[in-house]
């Protein structure tokens, strides 16, 4: 036969050895018995607790909430009652410690009702909370405060957060709170098939974050929209972008406009090219054919001279043939203008050929200078000197042709009685030669362009 259970042995023994702190109250808030788990709990000595009043243990400020709680329990009529709530205890060195405990009401034979409340140390993990508590508060003032809208679902696609923005811009005529718990895809059927539900469910099974921008969630509205995996579902951001996607547009076309102007004046200029070349192509032939005209009448012009000769005495022939000398240089003169015209041509089409010879450049400028003799202006004369060995290797009517228009322009911008110096000579296989006159000169302004075709000065 099986003993009995010496149940207040046990009862003893519970109370002793449990690591959990144990007090029993009367209706004074009197603290009848403590176990050794509560005086090591609240930093007391062997039944130092007993007799004291729950004034020693609680906090001044939370006196009358500790009260209230026991007296609405000692009030309950039920004969079995009891209540769980967090308290705040004072330990000798008024080192706060709070608790979690459960009060349950007993009534003893000889005491009457009685208060049994069983409590732990819970200080730690009640911070724990409370700093969680503050992070997530900071969290939502800040996700209240921005910009874009924010909206967070579960894994079962219900609603568990929805920011003031998203909440003003998606829908107004429900409450935030209607909101959470609910399905997205019962809040917002048209949802239902488009890009959104692809791209959601996607970061939903890949936990993969996303980027998307689209204007289908409302009309003339652009959205960049990011998506990304939380532990407890997934979190949406909505950026308004239309402003920045309405510029990206306008610059677009802007891009487009001045990409038509381009192409439209690169066809102007490319039409304008052509036309150039044609007219240099019939400038180019009308300088052949005019040169080509010019030497009918000039070797017809050289033949009557030559006739005219021999009508002349010997008593004149001296002076006559002088001159007639003249009027057949002065015709070989033109014939090589005209030359050089067609030479000029070729230039420009890259077809000149230069005929060097072995001659003397002394000779050709003092025949030069004496052939020029008839456009001197009055009172003017040129003075030329030579220096070195005059035999030179060059094209010959290159070099004279320069040479005319070197000195025609000395005794052209040159004033009657005045001087014009000219100088050859043969030095480091060149040939130089200088002309001064006592003419205006060029301007320093337009000495740059004294190699370009046809350039004139502005004086």
């Amino acid at each position: 036969m099986k003993g009995t259970i010496d149940f207040a042995a046990l009862y003893e023994a519970f109370f002793k050895q449990s690591l959990e702190g144990i007090l029993v109250v009367d209706k004074t808030h009197t603290i009848r018995f403590a176990n050794p788990g509560a005086e090591k709990m609240l930093g007391y000595e062997k039944d130092e607790l007993n007799d004291k009043k729950l004034d020693n243990i609680v906090p001044i400020k939370f006196h009358q909430e500790c009260y209230a709680i026991c007296d609405r329990l000692f009030d309950l009529k039920e004969k079995h009652s009891s209540i769980k709530t967090i308290v705040t205890f004072q330990k000798q060195k008024k080192v706060k410690v709070v608790a979690e405990i459960e009060l349950a009401r007993y009534l003893h034979p000889d005491e009457g009702t009685l208060l049994i409340g069983i409590f732990s140390d819970i200080t730690k993990r009640f911070k724990a909370e409370r700093d969680l508590e503050e992070e997530k508060k900071l969290y939502i003032n800040v996700l209240e405060k921005m910009e874009d809208c924010f909206i967070s679902f579960d894994h079962e696609w219900r609603y568990t957060y929805i920011n003031d923005k998203a909440f003003r811009f998606f829908d107004q005529t429900k409450s935030k709170a209607s909101y959470i718990n609910r399905e997205l895809w019962v809040a917002f059927p048209k949802l239902k098939g488009t890009i959104f539900e692809t791209e959601f469910r996607k970061v939903m099974e890949k936990r993969e974050s996303l980027v998307l921008e689209s204007d289908a969630w409302k009309k003339d509205n652009w959205f960049e929209i990011t998506v990304f995996p939380h532990d407890g579902g997934i979190a949406v951001f909505y950026k308004d972008i239309t402003e920045k996607r309405n510029s990206q547009v306008a610059v677009h076309k802007q891009n487009e406009i001045l990409e038509r102007k381009v192409r439209e004046r690169t066809i102007a200029l490319t039409q304008a090219l052509k036309r150039e070349k044609e007219n240099n192509d019939l400038k180019s032939r009308f300088v052949s054919t005019a040169s080509h005209e010019f030497r009918t009448p000039l070797a017809c012009l050289l033949t009557s001279v030559s006739i005219l000769e021999r009508y002349f005495g010997p008593e004149k022939q001296e002076s006559v043939i002088k001159h007639f000398n003249r009027i057949k240089s002065s015709v070989k003169t033109v014939t090589e203008i005209l030359d050089d015209l067609l030479s000029l041509e070729k230039l420009e089409l890259g077809k000149i050929q230069v005929a060097s010879t072995f001659f003397n450049l002394e000779e050709i400028l003092k025949q030069t200078i004496d052939e020029m003799g008839g456009i001197l202006k009055q009172g003017q004369c040129i003075n030329y000197v030579h220096k070195g060995d005059p035999i030179v290797f060059q094209d010959k009517k290159i070099i004279q042709n320069t040479l005319v228009n070197l000195i025609s322009n000395a005794i052209k911008y040159s004033s009657e009685n005045t001087t014009i110096d000219i100088c050859t000579e043969i030095k480091n296989k060149n040939i130089v030669c200088a002309i001064k006159d006592e003419g205006m000169g060029i301007p320093k302004t337009d000495q740059k362009n004294i190699f370009s075709l046809f350039f004139r000065a502005k004086n």
